[in-house]
């Protein structure tokens, strides 16, 4: 479990089950090659990379295996 704080300020949790700041997302080649041999959804691996979501402004950051952050997305204002 783990925290960290958006520059918005707010802290962001994944120690809830259910939360609200996991994203689970896989690239297409990582889903093919994990569902090639799960018979069942509890064996599905956790992806490669963390995604989080900001619940405050939605600001999205993606993490490495090592937990280091690799990418921080902001919402584009004029949309």
């Amino acid at each position: 479990m783990a925290s960290f704080q958006c520059k918005c300020g707010c802290v962001l949790s994944n120690s809830q089950a259910p939360d609200d700041v996991t994203i689970w997302a896989y690239t297409d080649r990582e889903w093919d090659e994990i569902t090639a041999d799960i018979t069942d959804i509890i064996d599905l691996p956790n992806p490669r990379n963390s995604v989080w979501r900001c619940p405050n402004c939605e600001t999205i950051y993606v993490f490495d295996e090592q937990n280091k952050l690799k990418k921080r997305y902001i919402l584009d204002p004029e949309l």
